[in-house]
């Protein structure tokens, strides 16, 4: 997709680092584009496919963020960016 990019795939340590981690998602656009287009959503599914968290882009949006999740060491997930019905896992 040439309309934005996944730049924050950031985990960083909670206080008990040895349980879980916490992961931040976020999307923003290409460096051409100010805002994001609308109803680009962001998700991040379970590994059975349920959806955990997502959030859906307006016109007015400069980024798009997913709350913060917790994962345990070698926990599996995926995480969907979807526009114009088009699906990237």
């Amino acid at each position: 997709m040439s309309f934005c990019t996944i730049t924050h795939l950031t985990p960083y340590s909670s206080p008990d680092s040895e349980v879980s981690t916490d992961i931040i998602f976020q999307v923003h656009p290409t460096n051409k584009d100010t805002y994001l287009p609308s109803d680009v959503e962001l998700a991040v599914l379970s590994n059975s496919g349920k959806t955990i968290t997502a959030v859906i882009s307006r016109s007015i949006d400069n980024f798009i963020q997913l709350p913060a999740i917790q994962v345990l060491p070698k926990e599996k997930f995926n995480v969907r960016l979807t526009f114009n019905k088009n699906i990237h896992i």
